[in-house]
C-alpha cells in the first residue's frame, strides 16, 4: 500500500487536468501547476514575492506567468466532469462589489419632502 498526503495528491489531480488542456506546451504545464500548489500550500499572503521565495522560480518568472491567460473555464469544466458527482450546487461570491455604505444598491438616505409654511411679511 502506497501512503500519499494531501500535498502528493494535490499535484496529481493539477497535473492530471493541466495535461488535459490541450493548448498547453510543456513548460506552461509545470509553471501552472506549480503556482496552484503554492496558492494551495501557503500561509498567509500570497504575492509574487512570497511565491518567489518559497517556490522553484524566482519572483520575476511568476509576474510573466501571470501575464499570459489560461483557459480556467476548461480547467474547472475537466475537474468537475471527472472527479465530481452528477449533483452539484454552484455558489458565486461577488466578493469585489463594496457592500457597505453609499455603494450598497437599494440603501440610502431617503428624504421626506415637507413642506414648510413659510412666513411671508
Amino acid at each position: 500500500m502506497i501512503s500519499q498526503d494531501a500535498f502528493t495528491k494535490g499535484q496529481a489531480l493539477i497535473s492530471t487536468i493541466i495535461q488535459k488542456m490541450t493548448n498547453l506546451k510543456a513548460s506552461r504545464i509545470k509553471t501552472v501547476s506549480e503556482i496552484l500548489l503554492l496558492f494551495i500550500s501557503m500561509r498567509g499572503r500570497v504575492n509574487f514575492s512570497q511565491m518567489g521565495r518559497q517556490g522553484e522560480m524566482c519572483e520575476k518568472s511568476y509576474r510573466l506567468h501571470f501575464e499570459k491567460g489560461l483557459d480556467w473555464l476548461s480547467f474547472n469544466k475537466i475537474l468537475v466532469v471527472q472527479y465530481c458527482s452528477d449533483e452539484g450546487i454552484l455558489g458565486f461570491d461577488p466578493s469585489y462589489i463594496p457592500k457597505s455604505g453609499k455603494q450598497t444598491p437599494g440603501l440610502g438616505y431617503f428624504i421626506l419632502e415637507r413642506q414648510v409654511n413659510t412666513r411671508r411679511g
